[in-house]
């Protein structure tokens, strides 16, 4: 076991946990302060803390996991998410279900930086692990992964199965795509990865890229690649059978949110255009610019 480099993904994610705890117990009271000289009285208790990080993307992923699929604009979230934070919630009390939600992400982040770390360490050697996850820590957007978010699940996920398939593990790698598929729709970009790893290290002697390209690798690389097409099927299933529309995920994500599939250049243009013409440093402005 690499033991060594899971305690030093380990350690930077309990710190910056005990940083982001921190930085809430006091954040929370200065935001709820006068600003005519008056200081307020009211006590934040740790449940009325908590509650700060049920905002968005979060409290949909609650009502899933508490109600399921109950209507069509729900299925724009992924499944694995909202089902792990159902078990959880079962646990603990669904009372609780913020909690649930936030302990499930970041373990998925804590999973996310040990493999991460695993990766690094594999492939530019242990003295490059530490700036890695001190960068991936470091990164503006991070503390999404400390929020009740699916981006810790799929980010763990995914760095799981590249891992896996750098190492030649093809079963677990097959496993963690399907997973990181039902996370996030982005799971669809670990097709490629899966396909050239595979090929890759099936070439023959001297690196003869014709051994790859025999029938045989190509049919077990394209089995190993049906990890996320047949979880998006699964899905799709699900859905069909719910809702009546295999593609409900698109249809939600285009009727209810606004989402489009577009080409890189158009979402760049459509972005800077949007902030251009909403007031400068508002927050519709910013969360245009994080979209972007």
């Amino acid at each position: 076991m690499d033991w060594a480099i899971i305690r030093q993904a380990t350690l930077l994610w309990l710190v910056t946990r005990v940083a982001f705890i921190v930085f809430t117990i006091f954040a929370v009271p200065f935001t709820h302060q006068s600003s005519h000289g008056t200081y307020s009285l009211r006590s934040f208790p740790p449940s009325t803390l908590l509650a700060q990080w049920n905002r968005w993307d979060t409290q949909w992923y609650g009502g899933i996991a508490t109600n399921g699929y109950h209507e069509l604009h729900t299925a724009a979230f992924f499944p694995l998410y909202p089902l792990f934070i159902r078990l959880l919630a079962g646990l603990i009390g669904f009372d609780h279900l913020t909690l649930a939600a936030l302990i499930v992400a970041n373990l998925g982040t804590l999973a996310a930086f040990i493999g991460l770390a695993l990766v690094c360490r594999d492939e530019f050697g242990a003295a490059m692990v530490p700036f890695t996850i001190r960068a991936l820590a470091a990164f503006p957007l991070a503390f999404f992964l400390a929020g009740g978010y699916s981006d810790s699940l799929f980010l763990a996920f995914t760095t799981f199965t590249l891992l896996f398939a750098r190492r030649g593990a093809w079963l677990p790698a097959f496993v963690c795509a399907m997973l990181a598929t039902w996370t996030r729709a982005f799971g669809i970009a670990l097709i490629l990865p899966l396909l050239w790893e595979y090929v890759q290290q099936h070439r023959g002697a001297g690196g003869n890229w014709r051994a790859s390209l025999a029938p045989r690798i190509i049919l077990e690389a394209l089995a190993l690649a049906a990890a996320v097409p047949l979880a998006l099927a699964l899905w799709a299933l699900y859905l069909w059978r719910r809702f009546g529309d295999p593609f409900a995920y698109l249809t939600a994500e285009r009727q209810f949110w606004n989402h489009y599939s577009v080409s890189p250049w158009q979402w760049v243009s459509s972005a800077v255009t949007t902030m251009q013409h909403l007031p400068a440093w508002s927050f519709p402005q910013e969360r245009a610019l994080f979209d972007l």
